[in-house]
């Protein structure tokens, strides 16, 4: 693997020597990335990474994906987080996103592709790629260029004081990771309800569990404006700061309240898989309330694999996305990640 061990001053000269980042059109080869060395992470992408794929990519186009070196997301957060950018004729088609807190997780979506694609253009190895995360998104960088991960657009943010007294190494995205692909010779079946967002939600609204409400009672024909219905309900009783304090129990006492029967109601906690089989194969989607350090988030668990993984909506983007069933620890579209932790509501009916 090709890696050049830096200090954080030569750090700083690779990132801030030269601020006219372009295009690499020389000899130099772009595709270059700044990340820490973390074995535990590595072992779990090479050991897991066929299991999430074979969920996510025809069997006929397993035999053409490439796993890449990961790409290590700086924050101040103790979480550590990898992107590993799954590759197909040279190009980012997926990410395959492990995180460690507590625990190992891993995760397989199509978010941030068309970011870390521009990202890998422009990157070279005297000016590699960096991401990271805070409080308002995740972010890319190259040299003075810096790009939402999430939509593109350019931003202002600073992420040099990220890197700061770090190890931290100058990696090449196409030195490929060697996985371990005996999961795509092993039966495999999945099962996912149909979905499609009604309602995605925009990135400053918090409003999650409407969102996630609205769009349940959506996918199971009952087309009605849920979610400002939803708003005023909660409004009439606790006020419009009541918007912002949501959780399963309040959503259960909407549903109740407005002519539904709930079957599977958790106030804390989460579903086991073998529960997350059994709804799914009635048909019913699961709404799920997760934490982390800084507040809540909702969303569906819309399938299950063979495999033991979950299938998920998450209520800012219409993807349907890969988690590890057994750890329930889900990542949020603009950078968090969440433990399911704060119940679940299920088998919801009209009569």
């Amino acid at each position: 693997m090709r890696k050049t061990i830096i200090v954080i001053s030569i750090l700083f000269f690779y990132i801030f020597s030269n601020c006219n980042v372009s295009f690499a059109k020389n000899n130099d080869e772009n595709g270059y990335c700044i990340s820490e060395s973390n074995p535990e992470v590595y072992d779990f992408a090479s050991n897991n990474f066929a299991i999430f794929s074979q969920a996510n990519i025809s069997k006929s186009n397993l035999t053409q994906i490439r796993l890449g070196t990961g790409i290590t997301v700086f924050s101040k957060s103790n979480i550590e987080k990898v992107i590993f950018p799954v590759f197909e004729n040279d190009k980012v088609i997926a990410s395959f996103i492990v995180v460690k807190d507590n625990k190992v997780s891993g995760f397989f979506t199509q978010w941030y592709v068309d970011a870390i694609n521009k990202l890998l253009q422009l990157s070279t190895k005297d000016n590699p790629m960096v991401l990271f995360e805070d409080d308002q998104g995740i972010y890319g960088g190259v040299g003075d260029i810096v790009i939402s991960l999430t939509d593109g657009k350019v931003v202002s943010n600073d992420y040099a004081y990220l890197l700061q007294e770090k190890n931290v190494n100058v990696s090449f995205l196409r030195d490929y990771i060697m996985y371990n692909d005996s999961a795509y010779y092993a039966t495999f079946s999945q099962t996912v309800l149909s979905w499609t967002s009604n309602k995605v939600m925009d990135q400053y609204e918090n409003l999650c569990t409407f969102y996630t409400t609205h769009n349940i009672l959506w996918n199971q024909i009952y087309h009605y404006d849920w979610y400002n219905q939803m708003r005023n309900y909660i409004i009439s009783i606790y006020g419009s700061t009541g918007l912002y304090q949501m959780n399963t129990s309040k959503v259960y006492s909407y549903l109740v309240n407005n002519g539904f029967t709930v079957g599977n109601y958790v106030a804390t906690g989460s579903m086991t898989y073998n529960g997350v089989v059994s709804r799914i194969n009635n048909g019913y989607y699961i709404f799920c309330n997760a934490s982390n350090t800084s507040g809540g988030h909702a969303f569906t668990i819309v399938g299950y694999t063979s495999t033991g993984l979950t299938k998920y909506v998450d209520p800012y983007d219409d993807d349907t996305l890969t988690s590890s069933g057994d750890s329930y620890t889900y990542p949020g579209y603009y950078g968090g990640t969440y433990d399911w932790d704060r119940g679940y509501i299920s088998t919801i009916q009209d009569y």
